[in-house]
């Protein structure tokens, strides 16, 4: 039976988690703004219980101010942080605000975190994304590292890729889009993520190591995967 609530914490000025279904959504600052990182596991609210510490799944890659084309968004950027309390969520989920601006770029962000209608034992993170520019945009991107390797890469084409983990069969990750948005995936090099290291300490796997990779909200191609290859999937708005 899934945990039935979600838990909200201010753990410190710099740091914020929400915990529910199965899963942690960390929300921390870095620097001049706030990234986030997903996991699963760590126990049940309900239950009173943190369980394990779990090393992040996916994190936010984050922009490069002094490098990247601003003309290019790889991911938006987010100066502040606010719980958003919903009003009468039959899903019982946690939705925070997050806004941010760069350059000419004016973020905004709805992250919900909520039980699945049709399986309750699955857990959503729900990310609704919004840029209002004054300047010409020629992509607008939300990139993740995901810290699977590519054995687990069951299925992927521009709206949905899914990951299953033969050795971790309550595991399966599902990144979805709406068009005209798409997602793809791409390379992100050759260390393997601190998941899968924790995963293999706890279960060691007679393999080699296992790829990292990325996940961008990106127009640049349908799906790139590559086995034994980090990879990065990219999603991006149609305009």
């Amino acid at each position: 039976m899934p945990d039935s609530m979600f838990t909200w914490e201010e753990e410190n000025h710099d740091r914020r988690v929400i915990r529910g279904a199965g899963a942690r959504i960390t929300f921390a600052r870095q620097g001049d703004r706030w990234t986030h990182h997903l996991a699963f596991g760590g126990g049940s609210p309900e239950a009173g219980s943190q369980g394990p510490v779990l090393p992040d799944l996916i994190s936010a890659v984050e922009t490069d101010t002094d490098r990247d084309d601003p003309t290019r968004v790889v991911s938006p950027v987010y100066q502040e942080i606010h719980r958003h309390e919903l009003a009468a969520d039959p899903a019982g989920g946690l939705c925070v605000l997050l806004t941010g601006h760069l350059f000419q770029h004016h973020f905004s962000a709805a992250v919900r975190l909520f039980h699945d209608r049709g399986d309750p034992s699955y857990a959503v993170l729900e990310i609704d994304v919004a840029d209002r520019c004054r300047s010409p945009v020629s992509s607008l991107a939300a990139t993740y590292l995901v810290r699977l390797g590519s054995g687990a890469l069951a299925d992927a084409n521009p709206q949905r890729i899914t990951w299953r983990e033969s050795t971790e069969p309550e595991l399966e990750l599902n990144l979805r889009c709406d068009p005209p948005t798409i997602l793809s995936l791409a390379e992100a090099g050759r260390t393997a993520g601190a998941w899968t290291a924790w995963r293999a300490a706890q279960q060691p796997l007679n393999r080699g190591r296992l790829p990292q990779r990325r996940l961008n909200h990106q127009k640049l191609a349908d799906v790139i995967h590559r086995e034994h290859a980090h990879q990065t999937p990219a999603v991006e708005n149609g305009q």
